[in-house]
């Protein structure tokens, strides 16, 4: 493939159901992550004591952070090593490459996924966390959108900085 244009990049469509699959799918994935963490704390917490409530705010706190640490982890992982490809990216027919149309590399997809990382001090805070994340994310959400419409290669913001745009996959 060439360099991408304008042209090549205009599959809003389907970045909007590939985005809407790989939600989906981290959120099962933090999930799956957490809540082996918040059991053990539920059961230290229980335990009684300064040191087993201690060792329980431990344990859901590393929780947390695992878990969302594992939704950078799912764009960078697949994205830098699957073809530049999320599932719901394959799904969909859609992958990210380099602007000059090269594939994307491991450190490209790391860039391009930051945002993600922006996110994860809002899981610490619990239920808290989650409802102020949602401006945050609202915000993001917005942001790339705008960022996407105005842009000469439908870029978000961490794909411009990261040098991608997202095509149709061949």
């Amino acid at each position: 493939m060439g360099t991408p244009t304008r042209e090549d990049t205009d599959i809003i469509g389907k970045r909007v159901g590939a985005e809407l699959i790989d939600n989906v799918l981290m959120f099962v994935l933090y999930v799956a992550v957490m809540v082996p963490f918040v059991g053990a704390s539920a059961l230290l917490g229980g335990a009684g004591g300064d040191t087993a409530a201690a060792a329980a705010m431990g344990g859901a706190l590393v929780g947390t952070l695992l878990a969302s640490l594992s939704l950078y982890l799912y764009n960078v992982g697949l994205e830098g090593w699957w073809d530049g490809q999320t599932v719901g990216k394959r799904l969909l027919g859609i992958t990210v490459v380099q602007e000059d149309g090269s594939d994307v590399t491991p450190g490209k997809a790391a860039i391009r996924a930051a945002p993600l990382l922006a996110m994860a001090p809002f899981g610490m805070l619990g239920v808290i966390g989650g409802i102020l994340s949602m401006p945050v994310f609202g915000c993001f959400l917005v942001v790339g959108i705008v960022s996407i419409a105005v842009s000469d290669k439908r870029q978000r913001l961490a794909d411009r900085v990261a040098g991608t745009v997202v095509v149709e996959a061949h």
